[in-house]
């Protein structure tokens, strides 16, 4: 049975929160201006994570990093659709990623994605139980460590999707500036450099995202930084 709702109404870390809490098997979907985000919930932990930006997707971020060649995603993703097995565990099992790699990818991007939606002020969610499985390799994720990091975020990942709107969006430089200027912001797993230059480039956010390894907040807060100090425009 799925049970439907709107985030003005329940948002969505209560909602998980009420998940984990009941121990539920569940797929939670939340869709808001365009954009579809689904979290798999298990026995109070986050098993996976999936985006409808593609960009976000798994392959996108394996090949924005250059952890995995493109030939390597695209064998994986016809053996998916000749064997079901998971696109990440089809590359596990090539040799090509390590468990640990992928692990902290995955990992990423369930963190990511709680940030995000327990950000959204409004959409709709639906949720429909599903039974344990258990294909691809293990990411479970507990559900009230995300909770608490996505709370603490969520004032200042607000803050940076409205001044910087859309995912798909692009920046520009209203003036010449050869190096990023120092940021507040503390984030030592973030390539400042290779940021600036894609923004400079005119890549999409959420390319500068992929290219982050999935740290979607991180990237989010200092391309906010830079607008705020007149460096950057949208």
């Amino acid at each position: 049975m799925a049970v439907r709702g709107d985030l003005t109404t329940m948002p969505a870390d209560e909602l998980l929160e009420w998940l984990g809490r009941s121990k539920r098997s569940a797929v939670a979907v939340f869709e808001a201006r365009g954009v579809t985000r689904a979290l798999a919930v298990e026995a109070g932990s986050l098993l996976w994570a999936s985006s409808s930006i593609s960009d976000e997707q798994l392959g996108s971020i394996l090949i924005a990093t250059g952890m995995v060649a493109p030939a390597a995603i695209r064998d994986a993703v016809d053996n998916r659709a000749a064997t079901g097995v998971p696109v990440g565990k089809n590359l596990h099992l090539a040799g090509v990623l390590s468990a640990a790699d992928l692990t902290d990818v995955l990992t990423t991007k369930i963190r990511e994605t709680v940030c995000d939606v327990c950000a959204w002020e409004d959409g709709q969610f639906v949720v429909t139980d599903r039974l344990p499985t258990q294909s691809g390799v293990p990411a479970a994720v507990g559900i009230d460590g995300c909770l608490a990091l996505a709370r603490r975020r969520r004032a200042g990942l607000r803050s940076a999707v409205a001044l910087l709107g859309a995912d798909q969006n692009t920046l520009f430089l209203p003036k010449p500036v050869k190096a990023p200027p120092p940021l507040e912001l503390d984030v030592p797993s973030l390539d400042i450099d290779r940021l600036w230059q894609m923004a400079h480039a005119g890549q999409p956010i959420s390319r500068m995202v992929a290219t982050g390894a999935g740290e979607r907040t991180a990237v989010l807060l200092a391309l906010a930084e830079w607008v705020q100090a007149g460096v950057l425009q949208v």
